[in-house]
């Protein structure tokens, strides 16, 4: 017998194996279908938060992309923090928005992660 709890995490777990998948094939438009379920229940889910975001950015959808990757960027212990900024400066380059996205580029080649080359590359082009 199935308690409702485990119930629960074994549905999340399929949705984000599937949403996963989807992302994996560049099929965004689904994907963020199956993440914005899970945001949905628990709007705290990093995973889905994150790759939803991503996925709004790849379909040029930057407010809500800014919005995902931001409460991202909010929870302490999320390990895709460094990945978060880097989307959420693309979303701004998207959106035009310039000024954000070379604050935002910079502080990413301040911290000197793994997107710091790509940061530098990305504030020539803008």
């Amino acid at each position: 017998d199935f308690k409702i709890d485990e119930w629960r995490v074994i549905t999340t777990a399929h949705i984000l194996k599937k949403g996963l998948k989807k992302f994996n094939a560049d099929d965004y438009e689904n994907a963020l279908k199956l993440f914005n379920i899970l945001v949905n229940y628990d709007k705290n889910d990093v995973n889905a938060l994150f790759y939803g975001g991503v996925c709004c950015v790849n379909l040029g959808m930057s407010d809500q992309a800014i919005e995902y990757l931001d409460n991202v960027l909010q929870n302490e212990n999320s390990s895709f923090s460094e990945e978060a900024k880097w989307y959420k400066t693309l979303a701004y380059v998207k959106k035009k928005d310039f000024v954000t996205a070379k604050k935002l580029l910079n502080e990413i080649i301040l911290e000197n992660g793994f997107y710091a080359a790509q940061a530098k590359e990305k504030l020539k082009e803008i």
